[in-house]
């Protein structure tokens, strides 16, 4: 099976090398706090202080001197030099934890940050993981922030501080595996009109990380302590070279997507907006399906990486610098601005089919199309579809596990990701022998809907954000599909409202007092309608914008986009059929080794 070298290499590297954890250091609540002066990142005059969260300027300094020098032997030799500079971070951290309420809790993490520095142990994974679980225990979660947080992907560090740090114990290693289970799986890669397959080794993917990290800089967690909100354009910024900005506030905020955050709430929430991004799991992909086609050419993938990678890179920033140029074309139009932090921070959509297009039209189109897909969706927060005939006051559903089981099931019939037995779509004659297959779409359908009537079991777990229909099958695999209720989608409402009233557009609230079911019912679906259609408006007022950035015809910046990825493409397919052309000399040279085949 080949992972996505995001999914295992480049996380690793991003959670154990000093680049994780750029700066933590600040401000508590809005008071700027005093710090020791420590120069970090080589530069001159370039102290603590000048990096605290309310300094937005220096968070920008940073931003751009990063992308210029954060990549190979220079980030390493930059960020090794001033490794030492995590330790008064550390302190800053130890001072709030002591200035702070104490408990049982809080004093064992104390002791703990005070152990590793008093042992120069301050790394970048533990020292992050350290701050999270003081979060954790400011205070705890709601039950509904729970249920809220534990209905997302990607939950797994949250649920172990949580379930551990009551107990205090490090969370570290959870950090790390968290960080791991980012990217999708690419199982196999098919050679066009056959049935074969393979998979690239261990030490490919090795090979095509250390590439990378070469000529891209890590991804960069700069987390800030005592902060939580942030302009939206810096937020954009950072996003697109890579860095992401982690609002740690010490005390409950009043509303993320409808609830009251906790200070650990909401830092996991930002926490939660990296795992969304897909930009290098999407590179890792394409980079493995180019090496995969070389090697299906006859030639050998260790010797073609390091010659494919800086390439298809190439394509990477190419697709950064179009975005780039459409953020500084719309940024001056407040509405445009915010349909871009709707495409790129709350629903971004990354596939590995950009690298493929030369047309950077075409490439807004195909993220913006994604990111409209997580809207349409009928169990998005922000979508008015009501699959389950929910209340938006209780979230009772009227309708009965039966049914419930039978949407369930279409979404399970949809989904390959559930193992079901092969073997169902075998043709036998009457003396069991098989035949052959089921190749019919639509009939190998209704096999699986059999088998899974017939062979899992199903339980229905009603809450009032969610209901949660799940497939538990023989093998012990289990599946679970969410639907939010009217509850979560009324209560989502506020984070559209928030969004769209950054430039003055209002969506009608709805008035759930003293109304019968039905009319309560009809008042969020209505808001939810209302809210939808504004955030529709307002992505296609940033794709209006941006499009118009690229320009048309001679001289425009499409037409030098398209130049440039015509030159990276040829050099691409040149390199991927070496092997053959290779072989097609050899062969002229001495026919009498071509293959009786």
């Amino acid at each position: 099976m080949v992972r996505n070298i995001i999914k295992k290499n480049i996380i690793k590297n991003l959670l154990l090398s000093a680049s994780f954890l750029v700066c933590v250091s600040g401000v508590c609540g809005m008071e700027a706090a005093a710090a020791p002066k420590q120069v970090i990142m080589g530069r001159k005059g370039h102290t603590k202080e000048a990096f605290a969260p309310g300094n937005l300027q220096a968070i920008e300094d940073f931003r751009i001197f990063y992308r210029r020098h954060g990549k190979g032997e220079m980030a390493d030799r930059v960020l090794a030099e001033h490794y030492e500079s995590l330790n008064p971070f550390a302190n800053y951290l130890l001072e709030k934890m002591q200035e702070g309420k104490q408990s049982k809790q809080i004093q064992k993490l104390t002791n703990e940050v005070e152990r590793n520095l008093n042992e120069n142990a301050v790394s970048p994974v533990w020292l992050i993981d350290a701050h999270f679980r003081y979060l954790t225990l400011l205070g705890d979660m709601s039950a509904d922030e729970k249920e809220v947080f534990f209905h997302v992907p990607h939950n797994k560090y949250l649920k172990a501080l949580l379930e551990k740090n009551l107990k205090g114990e490090p969370c570290v290693l959870d950090l790390y595996q968290w960080g791991l289970s980012l990217g999708r799986e690419r199982e196999y890669f098919y050679k066009p009109g056959t049935k074969a397959s393979f998979t690239l080794s261990k030490n490919a993917e090795k090979k095509i990380e250390e590439e990378i990290v070469k000529h891209l800089p890590s991804p960069i967690f700069y987390p800030l302590l005592g902060e939580a909100l942030l302009p939206m354009e810096l937020i954009i910024n950072c996003w697109i070279d890579g860095m992401y900005l982690i609002g740690m506030p010490v005390k409950n905020i009043k509303a993320v997507h409808g609830e009251e955050a906790s200070a650990l709430g909401f830092a996991f929430h930002d926490l939660f907006h990296f795992k969304l991004d897909e930009r290098w799991a999407a590179l890792g992909g394409y980079i493995s399906s180019l090496v995969a086609r070389y090697v299906q050419e006859g030639g050998f993938a260790l010797d073609v990486i390091p010659h494919l990678v800086p390439l298809a890179v190439q394509k990477y920033q190419l697709i950064m610098e179009a975005l780039r140029n459409a953020h500084d074309h719309v940024k001056g139009n407040k509405q445009a601005l915010v349909g871009e932090f709707i495409i790129l921070h709350e629903a971004p959509s990354f596939p590995e089919t950009l690298f493929t297009l030369s047309n950077p039209v075409e490439i807004l189109q195909t993220i913006i199309g994604g990111s409209l897909s997580h809207y349409e969706g009928p169990n998005a927060w922000e979508n008015p579809s009501d699959e389950l005939d929910t209340s938006p006051l209780t979230g009772e559903s009227r309708k009965s596990d039966t049914k419930i089981k039978e949407i369930a099931l279409l979404k399970a019939l949809e989904d390959q990701t559930l193992n079901v037995p092969y073997d169902i779509y075998n043709k036998t004659n009457e003396n069991g022998e098989v035949m052959g297959y089921v190749s019919d779409i639509a009939e190998r359908k209704e096999l699986k809907k059999e088998w899974f009537l017939k062979n899992t079991r199903f339980t229905v777990t009603r809450l009032r954000q969610f209901i949660d229909a799940t497939f538990e099958l023989p093998s012990g695999e289990e599946k679970t599909y969410s639907f939010p209720t009217l509850v979560r989608k009324g209560k989502n409402i506020e984070a559209s409202a928030g969004l769209l009233g950054v430039v003055g557009i209002a969506i009608q609230k709805p008035n759930l007092t003293q109304k019968s079911d039905e009319e309560n019912r009809a008042a969020v679906i209505a808001a939810l309608e209302d809210g939808h259609s504004k955030i529709v408006e307002t992505i296609n007022v940033f794709a209006t914008q941006a499009k118009a950035s690229f320009g048309e015809g001679p001289g425009s910046y499409a037409e030098d986009y398209a130049a440039r990825f015509r030159a990276i493409q040829q050099q691409l397919e040149a390199l991927i059929k070496q092997p053959k052309q290779a072989s097609e000399e050899r062969e002229e040279k001495d026919p009498e080794s071509k293959s009786d085949a």
